[in-house]
């Protein structure tokens, strides 16, 4: 038994996956399934699929986060003075 395999890279990952799609809606098609549905399905698993592929930076560890500053200046008509 051969255990020097290489693992696959993400790309051949991709193409696995997008042809096994591929066959699935064909067969999907092919059964019957109105193309409606079917374009309801694939655009669903398409943002599902893009929300698990997107890469996340995780936060810097000094980063202070959102600031504590008010923003009453921002709100204030124009003409009026804080008080």
């Amino acid at each position: 038994m051969n255990t020097n395999r290489k693992p696959l890279s993400s790309r051949h990952l991709d193409m696995i996956a997008f042809l096994a799609v591929l066959a699935t809606g064909t067969l999907l098609l092919l059964s019957g399934i109105p193309v409606s549905a079917l374009v309801t399905l694939a655009t669903a698993l398409s943002g599902l699929y893009s929300a698990w592929n997107t890469k996340r930076i995780p936060p810097h560890p000094h980063d202070p986060g959102p600031s504590d500053r008010s923003d009453r200046e921002d709100r204030t008509p124009a003409g009026t003075a804080s008080r």
